[in-house]
């Protein structure tokens, strides 16, 4: 007699392998990542009135490329650009720094340009710094630098009402992602302050 060949063996179905392993502890399923934490730019507040009747358009910040996401950056040793992993601004940059303008120029001199119509003044900015920086080996609270050159056009005179280029540094309270945010924000209020103020002054003025 021929001896009966012995049915050939059939692979476990795939599922069937994934739970034997898995109640065996050998596979761990990925883990989803965390959304990151979002962070916001408050503008300045105040209660202004039109001033010199004119409205006043805010172009979009110009920003360094490497400034020109919703990453929040951070230099390391004087030259490495990095960012800050699980954290984002809640908008790209340039977008938030000219909603954050705009708002301010609302807020403070009650003339901003909202809509596609011609205004007589136009605010334009470049924002070069804005970013935590850590020495080489530092481990303690960043260093945080906010650079804004502004300058308030006047485009029926075509020339300029105002100009400023300011670069502002303090040292974050402490190495936290809060306490940095907290920082940038609070240089850039600043820079931007000061500008309206002088402003309201130079366009006071003019209409006087």
């Amino acid at each position: 007699m021929t001896p009966r060949q012995a049915p050939a063996c059939r692979p476990q179905p795939l599922l069937a392998v994934l739970a034997a392993l898995l109640l065996a502890g050998c596979v761990s399923l990925p883990q989803a990542e965390a959304p990151p934490q979002r962070y916001v730019l408050t503008p300045l507040a105040g209660g202004g009135q039109p001033t010199n009747g004119a409205r006043i358009a805010v172009a979009k910040p110009q920003v360094p490329a490497g400034l020109a996401s919703d990453r929040i950056a951070v230099l390391r040793g004087g030259r490495r650009l990095d960012h800050y992993a699980g954290a984002r601004w809640s908008a790209p940059l340039p977008d938030l720094l000219q909603d954050f303008l705009a708002s301010s120029v609302e807020n403070r001199l009650g003339a901003a340009a909202w809509g596609p119509e011609p205004a007589r003044y136009r605010l334009i900015t470049a924002v070069r710094d804005f970013q935590a920086e850590y020495g080489e080996g530092a481990s303690g609270p960043p260093t945080v630098r906010v650079t804004l050159v502004a300058v308030l056009w006047d485009r029926v005179e075509g020339e300029a009402v105002l100009r400023r280029h300011s670069t502002l540094t303090r040292r974050a309270q402490a190495n936290r992602l809060e306490a940095v945010t907290a920082a940038l924000e609070g240089l850039l209020r600043r820079a931007v302050g000061d500008f309206l103020e002088t402003a309201e002054q130079r366009l006071a003025a003019q209409g006087s």
